[in-house]
Order: structure tokens, then C-alpha cells, then sequence
């Protein structure tokens, strides 16, 4: 026999079936599991719970305790699923529909609820929808199969992008995949080789499709002038959001890129994108002391034009682009398919060449046993930076 403590008093549960006594309101509840096998509460532990009623959950994926045969989930694997603040409140609510897969790892090692600062009754999933009149909330993802005629994927940890698509891609759904599309080359070439097999996917950072860019390009060629140089540039981050910087470089540019270098490390990174007749990228990434905007300056044989991106429009532009390729308006991509993953892969290759003394990478040598970008880490990061 375990305990809850609600508002400074212990009220017992059944740790044997997990099932807390009807019209129990917990708030902040944190467990461990004593030497004798029961799951008692504990300040300070990670994990907290709201339970509105009688709750059950399915065989091998409860949290609290063992019954039913279940194994206690592996902490250190899962470590990016649990929030540290004692404050944060999650919920798992039976009648929501919310004890499906890890909302965050996507694991089915356990059921997963959302974060409230009070008591939850519902999940965000569903109070999301009554607040936009969204009809069907499905209890996890591939439970959208045949409802939908594309999906997005969109979350802060890019490691997880290949098995949330995989589902969508064996059942012909079509996916955009949010910006980074993958972080390591291994995962780039699974994306590959289902367009290849004829997928319907596409994605990445929109800002391949603004507006300031195709205003440039719509201007007469003797006007404006062939891009020789352009320099590109934003803050933040080297790669969540470093990404739009080298995809704002391809919209200019285009694709057909030979090698990459890291020049060196000021308060950014400077970065070298080299194509074989002689035209040339330089990309300026990472935090600055300040949050800087979108742009690019573009040098041609005719002209000198800056561009500063309206990020109010971006997500706009990429959905024109994208949206009549995912719902079979047209059978020609947005983006060639030897070139939708371009900002990625230079991505990597400026990595492996500050990891290595600045030389210079062949994209097309690009290891698929490389580290990459860490997604995992760097979704652990974002949600601290936010809680």
C-alpha cells in the first residue's frame, strides 16, 4: 500500500493495480519506489501527476509501480522526458485519451500527460482542440491514418524526425518535415531513399520560400544581375536555428554546392560555402548578444542588394510552397530532390570542419557513422531555457 499526498496530507492508493480512489484531486505528486516494492512520494523527485477520478494504466506503461507484469522505465534513457521543476504539473486522464506513447521520446515504455500549472481534467491536446473547434483528437499519432491527407512533423529534438514519419511514409501519407529536417547524415539518406521510392515528402526551414527572396529572383536577369556572393546570417543558435541561415544561402544560390569550411569563431561562426565555379557562400551563425533577424547580402555582377526577412510571413510561404505537392495538386516538389536536404548536410559539414582544425568538407564525403547534431540534447536545453 502506497500513499498520494494531496495539500499536505497522505491519502492512500493500491500501488497492486494503480488505481486511485474515485474523485482523488492530486496535485504535485512525486513517487519512488521503497525497498519493500511500494511507490511512496517524495519531494523533489522529477515527476509530478494530476489525477482527476479512477485511473488505470495499460500493462507496461506505468510509471508507479510494477503490477501487471510492466517494467519500470530506465530514468537516464528517458531523461529528457521529465521536467526538474517541482512546480510542473503533469496529467495522465483516462478520459482524454491520454496514455499513449511518450509525448516527448515517442517511446511506449510509458503513459505521458501534459503539463499544467493546476489541476488538468483534460489534455493540451484536447483542450487545444476545443479552443480552435478541431473535431478528432487521436490518442497518438498513426491513429491518423486515413483521417488526414498530410502531416507535419514539427518539435524541437530532429532525432526523432525519421521514426515519427516512418508510420506516415509505410502508409502513403504525405509529410513536411519541420526544419532541421535531421541532424546526422544516416538520417538524411533514410529521407533519401523513401523519395527515392517514391515518398511524398518535403520540408525544412521556410526560409527557402520567402517572399524578400523571390522578389529578388522575379526581378529581369540584366537588372539584378548573377549572384556571385552572398553573405547570410542570423542569431540564436548553430543549428535549430542556424539551419534557416544556410537554407536563406540556397534560395539565393541554389543548389550544386562542392565543400564547406569553418573560417573561425568570433562572437559567431563564420562559415565558407564553395560551389566549383567559383561563386561563393558565407553564412554568420550562432548566439549573439542580441536576437538578430534574417538576412542576406547579395552581391552579382550587376548589382548589391540586403535583405532583412519578415518573419512574419515565412510560415505563410512555406505552406504555398509545400501544400499543393502534399495534397496532389501537382506531382513536381517544391524543392529538387537531389537538393531539399542542401542546408542540412552543409550544416554538417561546417561541424565536421570546426571539429577538425577548419578544413576543408567534401559534402558528398559525409560520414553516416558522424555524431551530427545532438536533437536529443538540444530539446533538454530548449524546454529548460523555457520552464
Amino acid at each position: 500500500m502506497g500513499s498520494i499526498k494531496q495539500h499536505g496530507h497522505y491519502l492512500p492508493i493500491t500501488s497492486g493495480c494503480c488505481t486511485f480512489r474515485e474523485g482523488l484531486d492530486v496535485h504535485a505528486l512525486t513517487v519512488r519506489e521503497d525497498p519493500q516494492g511500494a511507490n511512496l512520494p517524495v519531494d523533489g523527485a522529477p515527476i509530478a501527476v494530476v489525477v482527476n477520478g479512477s485511473l488505470t494504466l495499460d500493462e507496461g506503461t506505468n510509471e508507479f509501480c510494477s503490477c501487471y507484469g510492466g517494467t519500470r522505465i530506465d530514468r537516464d534513457k528517458h531523461k529528457e522526458c521529465f521536467e526538474e521543476s517541482d512546480e510542473d504539473v503533469y496529467a495522465w486522464n483516462e478520459s482524454a485519451g491520454n496514455t499513449g506513447p511518450c509525448t516527448y521520446c515517442e517511446c511506449h515504455d510509458f503513459a505521458y500527460g501534459t503539463r499544467k500549472s493546476d489541476t488538468l481534467t483534460i489534455s493540451y491536446a484536447q483542450q487545444f482542440a476545443n479552443e480552435h473547434e478541431i473535431e478528432t483528437v487521436v490518442d497518438r499519432p498513426e491513429a491518423m491514418i486515413g483521417q488526414v491527407d498530410a502531416v507535419i512533423l514539427h518539435g524541437c529534438n530532429w532525432d526523432r524526425h525519421v521514426a515519427s514519419a516512418r508510420p506516415f511514409v509505410e502508409a502513403g501519407v504525405p509529410v513536411l518535415v519541420d526544419k532541421p529536417v535531421a541532424g546526422n547524415e544516416r538520417d538524411l539518406r533514410q529521407f533519401e531513399r523513401w523519395v527515392e521510392n517514391g515518398a511524398c515528402i518535403t520540408g525544412g526551414s521556410s526560409l527557402r520560400f520567402c517572399d524578400e527572396v523571390r522578389q529578388w529572383r522575379a526581378q529581369p536577369l540584366d537588372v539584378r544581375g548573377e549572384a556571385n556572393t552572398v553573405i547570410c546570417g542570423c542569431g540564436v543558435d548553430e543549428f535549430n536555428y542556424g539551419i534557416h541561415a544556410y537554407a536563406l544561402l540556397h534560395a539565393v544560390l541554389g543548389g550544386g554546392a562542392t565543400r564547406v569550411r569553418h573560417i573561425s569563431q568570433g562572437p559567431q561562426r563564420r562559415i565558407q560555402v564553395e560551389y566549383p565555379d567559383g561563386r561563393c557562400g558565407i553564412l554568420v551563425i550562432g548566439q549573439a548578444k542580441t536576437w538578430l533577424p534574417f538576412y542576406a547580402t547579395i552581391t552579382t555582377d550587376r548589382s548589391i542588394q540586403q535583405i532583412v526577412v519578415d518573419n512574419s510571413r515565412i510560415y505563410r510561404s512555406l505552406l504555398e510552397a509545400t501544400l499543393p505537392y502534399l495534397v496532389g495538386q501537382t506531382k513536381t516538389p517544391p524543392l529538387p530532390s537531389n537538393e531539399w536536404l542542401d542546408p542540412e548536410r552543409w550544416a554538417l559539414a561546417a561541424r565536421e570542419s570546426w571539429l577538425n582544425d577548419n578544413r576543408w568538407v567534401d559534402i558528398n564525403a559525409l560520414s553516416s557513422d558522424a555524431a551530427g547534431y545532438d536533437g536529443s540534447a538540444f530539446a533538454q536545453q530548449y524546454r529548460s531555457s523555457r520552464t
